[in-house]
């Protein structure tokens, strides 16, 4: 009985630490199942507009059943567009007549040896008129059995979302129907779906403290306060901001001091959606302020001020790619409006995710914005000369000229803006 008891005690053991092991081998692989996202071209992002338009969430009756067509390339911008902000996520969808196959890779920040470093997801979903019915699923080549799917989907939904979100989001996909590569599902979207939305992406963010960023954008208001309707360059007001932020960063984070300072000139000069993201900032004396920016100016030009940090904020909030994207997509849709698109515009954009990044990057590259941007800086301080880009390019040009955002000659008007961001001493 003993010798039986001493081998099960051994078993037990080597149960504890080979089964791990074999878990990871098969779960890890080498090779990532999808290397790279679906490039989203010029015409995706116009066939993405056209379906936000038609989905807009805001306008669904949670009363009515809406259904929802997508083509296989649509599927796959939106997915693309999704991931920018997670730039180690990777996703590809593919559709045939027989099913839908949702393919996933995450690459960990682990190293590459002994078993690899990314992990491979599948999951197959076969046309239903009873909700989501999955077909097969497996993480690397350890094959998931499909029932487990589903409370897995509810468990990841219901931490994002919050509890009891998860189930009430599955249960309102009423059925999922394949003609050629468009996909069809029936939605009956929950009451509480906008509101939903909201606070998962406000959980997505990494921001400071509501009452930090009060701080900042009071410092702000009375920034533009003082100079009243005269002329003013941006740099008059990021001295002083970064003065202040410096100065909180003695005893303090600079780091959440940064994030928290670049989310309030967002506010003030960016984007209205910030505050209604972020939570009420115009509080304590600030609600009936409104400020007047049209003074404000970079290099001459007031709407560079809103590019530049506009995507300063969307980096300290939801990462480089994802600010990057956004700021590509919306000058591919100003081609087809009077505006056109603006390698300027486009500068301005990428500047701004460079401050947002070494911004927020560690304490030492904080603390060196600040010291670089604290006082009376000049603009060239943080912006790069632009001015000769090309501008205001139609739709016809930019397809004559560039082809569209895949090409070499694209690619080398990028190259360009950021060869110039990266002469600039504080970009380095």
């Amino acid at each position: 009985m003993r010798g039986f008891l001493r081998l099960l005690g051994s078993l037990l053991v080597i149960g504890i630490f080979v089964v791990p092991v074999v878990l990871i081998a098969l779960t890890l692989q080498r090779y990532p199942l999808v290397p790279e996202n679906p490039p989203i071209l010029f015409q995706d992002i116009e066939d993405a507009k056209a379906l936000k338009e038609r989905y807009d969430p805001r306008h669904m009756s949670p009363d009515v059943t809406t259904r929802v067509s997508a083509d296989e390339a649509q599927l796959n911008t939106a997915l693309s567009a999704a991931l920018k902000a997670f730039p180690r996520v990777k996703g590809q969808i593919s559709v045939d007549q027989s099913s839908v196959e949702v393919d996933g890779t995450i690459e960990l920040p682990i190293p590459q040896a002994p078993f690899g470093r990314y992990l491979n997801l599948r999951i197959g979903f076969l046309p239903s008129s009873k909700g989501l019915d999955v077909e097969s699923a497996s993480v690397g080549r350890l094959p998931i059995p499909a029932g487990l799917v589903k409370p897995a989907a509810v468990f990841l939904i219901d931490q994002v979302v919050g509890p009891g979100k998860g189930a009430q989001m599955l249960q309102s996909i009423k059925s999922l129907s394949i003609s050629g590569k468009t996909v069809t599902i029936a939605f009956r979207p929950p009451p509480t779906l906008v509101q939903d939305i909201k606070y998962a992406a406000k959980q997505a963010i990494e921001v400071a403290g509501m009452g930090t960023i009060r701080v900042y954008y009071r410092k702000l208001v009375d920034l533009g306060q003082g100079f009243g309707t005269r002329k003013v360059s941006l740099a008059e007001f990021m001295g002083p901001s970064f003065e202040l932020a410096r100065s909180r960063s003695a005893f303090g984070n600079p780091v959440e001091e940064n994030r928290a300072l670049i989310l309030a000139l967002a506010i003030y000069f960016g984007d209205e959606h910030f505050e209604r993201l972020l939570g009420e900032v115009k509080a304590g004396g600030l609600e009936g302020v409104e400020p007047d920016i049209s003074h404000v100016y970079v290099q001459n030009r007031n709407d560079w001020v809103q590019h530049f940090i506009t995507s300063a904020g969307l980096t300290v909030a939801g990462g480089t790619a994802f600010a990057n994207e956004l700021g590509e997509a919306k000058e591919v849709s100003d081609t087809q409006g009077d505006e056109g698109f603006s390698f300027g515009d486009l500068a301005a954009d990428r500047t701004g995710v460079r401050l947002g990044v070494i911004a927020a990057a560690s304490d030492e590259s904080a603390r060196k914005v600040q010291r670089a941007l604290a006082g009376h800086p000049s603009e060239s301080v943080f912006f790069p000369p632009i001015s000769d880009l090309p501008d205001y390019v139609t739709e016809e040009e930019f397809k004559r000229i560039y082809g569209d955002v895949n090409t070499a000659a694209y690619r080398n008007e990028v190259e360009e803006i950021d060869r110039r961001i990266a002469r600039i001493p504080l970009y380095k």
